[in-house]
């Protein structure tokens, strides 16, 4: 709790460092009056549950089969992409936002430019670190599933185990490894080190940063409540969010200094 009070107190002496958020909170809106627009999305939508029901026979009670045949190739075309760019930049944003975070904690002005230009400059970085997590997911997800398809062959109870274990080892690898692109930032180095500096700091700070996980998450979700805004309400915590988790670092670091 001493983390998340620090964190609400910095964020009020330093406004600006919720600046970049606000640049996430403009994009979701945007992102979410083209989605609830666009006729292609909601017939999708149908269609998924089309082939829901018909494996299953579970519909949503307000569900009605449209019993037509989805045309994937509606997906071509500007709205597609108008949402692929807004969910980059909206990206670029939440990275913005932890460089501020850091100037915020340092005692420095969030300077909105300049969290921005900061993420631009070193934007391929981000983006290789982006895909090496999401390749190690994916190559995991795999070992996790395709034995599913041999499941008779192999036995019930050897497959379930495989994917039961590395299932949990995805979950707990993404909870440590989650501060990664904040040390990204704070550290200025690349992935392999930050991730390396990450696992040890969030091994090292278990409990503290789980107890301060399950805070912020609560908040969030008390956030997301609130009629209307509450969606957008839930980005703000985002920057409360990343100074917690870096005094919590910094009081990590500070530690094994000593020690």
């Amino acid at each position: 709790m001493a983390h998340l009070k620090y964190a609400v107190s910095v964020a009020r002496d330093k406004p600006m460092v919720f600046g970049p958020s606000l640049v996430e909170v403009m994009i979701a809106f945007v992102n979410q009056r083209i989605i609830e627009s666009w006729a292609v999305y909601n017939d999708f939508i149908d269609a998924i549950w089309d082939y829901f029901y018909s494996q299953t026979g579970v519909s949503p009670v307000s569900y009605v089969s449209t019993g037509f045949e989805f045309d994937y190739t509606r997906f071509i075309g500007w709205v597609p992409i108008a949402l692929i760019l807004l969910s980059l930049l909206s990206w670029v944003a939440s990275l913005a936002s932890i460089r501020a975070s850091w100037r915020a904690v340092r005692g420095e002005e969030p300077m909105f430019q300049e969290s921005f230009l900061f993420v631009g400059k070193r934007f391929l970085r981000f983006v290789y670190a982006s895909i090496l997590m999401t390749a190690f997911f994916v190559l995991a997800s795999g070992v996790a599933v395709i034995p599913l398809f041999f499941m008779e062959s192999m036995g019930g109870g050897y497959v379930s185990l495989i994917f039961f274990v590395v299932m949990v080892g995805m979950m707990v690898f993404a909870i440590l490894a989650a501060p990664t692109f904040i040390l990204m930032i704070g550290e200025d180095e690349g992935f392999i080190p930050s991730l390396r500096k990450t696992i040890r700091f969030t091994r090292g700070s278990f409990w503290t940063y789980i107890g301060l996980g399950i805070l912020l998450v609560l908040f969030a979700f008390g956030l997301g409540l609130v009629p209307y805004v509450g969606y957008y309400l839930s980005f703000i915590i985002g920057a409360v969010g990343n100074i917690a988790i870096i005094d919590l670092y910094n009081q990590y670091r500070v530690a094994s200094e000593l020690r």
